[in-house]
């Protein structure tokens, strides 16, 4: 939904996700159908995010499955639900939140919004993460069009079950390329 963050101002109220997150991309309309208010305050528009809960779901299967609980992340790019991106992963307890992006004031200012609930380390380049605290999980959030990315992914699995996919048509089917443990192609 395009314009998550200016359609705050035109809701009534907001869930506490939605105003945590910052961004709104679901509207529910209550009418009223009480005389004795005006008609503009028959209208309630009801604003929250359900972006963070697909997700939320998906760690806390993770989490379920492995020996250890996922405690560091990675987030590639600054899209649209990026803030919801970086609030479910403080919600599922992750400690250590790394934020990349081209533009580094983009990340900055994702990082800034969320500094009262949670710290995000902005990184630079994506060499400058810590081989100490290599990511349990990476989120890539950058839009289809852009330029692939030179990251060493086979460093920052921890665990050696990290794997990378890119989806593409070819002669009408659909092909997953994935990289795991060494494996050169494994199609689908």
């Amino acid at each position: 939904m395009p314009h998550k963050l200016a359609i705050n101002k035109y809701c009534t109220s907001t869930s506490i996700h939605a105003q945590r997150i910052g961004a709104v991309n679901t509207l529910i309309v209550h009418s009223s159908t009480s005389t004795q208010l005006r008609p503009a305050e028959r209208k309630q528009i009801l604003g929250d995010n359900t972006d963070w809960s697909g997700l939320a779901s998906i760690i806390q299967q993770h989490n379920a499955s492995s020996p250890t609980p996922a405690k560091t992340s990675l987030v590639i790019g600054v899209g649209s639900a990026t803030r919801a991106v970086v609030y479910v992963m403080y919600q599922s307890g992750l400690t250590t939140i790394y934020l990349y992006n081209r533009t580094l004031s983009r990340a900055s200012k994702i990082a800034s919004a969320f500094s009262s609930l949670f710290t995000i380390t902005v990184l630079d380049s994506l060499s400058d993460v810590p081989s100490t605290s290599s990511p349990d999980i990476i989120m890539a959030r950058s839009p289809r069009t852009a330029r692939p990315l030179r990251f060493p992914l086979r460093r920052c699995s921890r665990n050696r079950r990290a794997r990378t996919s890119t989806w593409r048509r070819s002669r009408g089917r659909r092909r997953c390329w994935a990289w795991r443990r060494g494996t050169r192609v494994r199609r689908r």
